[in-house]
């Protein structure tokens, strides 16, 4: 892939919404809360503990796949489509 705005829109949102379209109950097996999966970062030179990438131009963290991921799905459940199933780290659909 060229960038992870390329990959995100021709690759993991087409599939995230072919599954929603599907009505396919979506499977978490990583932290959905965890910023250091969902941010990119790096490690402070000074203390060894990590930071976050910042963009240069908005000063906001730089988002990974993942955390755009949990995103969408986050938005699905405000649609009323999915319910998060915390316990077993299911997207679990409930539309229509």
């Amino acid at each position: 892939y060229r960038n992870a705005e390329q990959f995100w829109n021709q690759f993991n949102k087409p599939w995230l919404e072919k599954l929603v379209a599907n009505k396919a109950d979506i499977i978490v097996l990583s932290d959905k809360n965890d910023d250091l999966l969902k941010y990119t970062w790096k490690t402070d030179i000074n203390t060894g503990k990590p930071i976050f990438n910042l963009d240069p131009i908005t000063n906001q963290k730089i988002k990974t796949g993942f955390c755009r991921e949990i995103e969408y799905m986050e938005s699905k459940v405000q649609q009323g489509l999915y319910k998060w199933d915390g316990a077993n780290g299911v997207y679990t659909y409930i539309g229509n």
